[in-house]
């Protein structure tokens, strides 16, 4: 009988086997959407935004808004204009070129329309609000406040998927 001189590479094989084993495992969890978590996570996305809100006489149709964070403003002019049939639609234009969000003048009661300013929070803008509305025609200042609004920290996908949380703050001048 011969002598064996070499091993025929058994060990060898069964290792690459089973890296090749590992990997196709992970490779198919990820197409198939699940996670090496204990549960998958989701991409449920939100927005960090501010909405700060006031009330100001119905009559006022030309609005000039001013609203800030921190030192950093956004001005914008909004007019209300009824339909043809009377009623009272209410208004919205965005604020700046990118879209950092929104004022509306909305609908009114027989004597007070709600302002509402929606805008993205940027957390080197500091935490003061302001929200300032005047009526062109009369050149008279309906609203001037400011505050600190309320935050809530949310986290759509679970605390253990989102690394930060999702911001929204509620002010509002009454």
């Amino acid at each position: 009988m011969g002598t064996r001189t070499g091993d025929v590479g058994w060990g060898r094989y069964w290792g690459s086997a089973t890296v090749a084993l590992m990997v196709a495992s992970i490779a198919s969890s990820w197409i198939l959407g699940c996670s090496l978590q204990d549960r998958a996570c989701t991409l449920i996305g939100c927005w960090n935004r501010v909405t700060l809100s006031g009330s100001i006489p119905s009559e006022a149709r030309e609005l000039a808004v001013r609203v800030c964070q921190g030192d950093a403003c956004q001005d914008v002019e909004l007019d209300v204009n009824p339909t043809s049939d009377g009623t009272d639609p209410g208004a919205c234009v965005t604020l700046g070129s990118q879209s950092t969000g929104s004022v509306c003048a909305l609908s009114t009661t027989s004597s007070t329309r709600r302002i509402q300013a929606q805008i993205d929070l940027k957390p080197e803008g500091g935490t003061n609000y302001s929200l300032t509305v005047r009526d062109r025609a009369s050149n008279e200042t309906l609203l001037d406040d400011s505050g600190v609004p309320t935050f809530n920290e949310t986290y759509p996908n679970g605390k253990e998927c989102d690394v930060t949380p999702c911001r929204s703050g509620t002010l509002d001048f009454e």
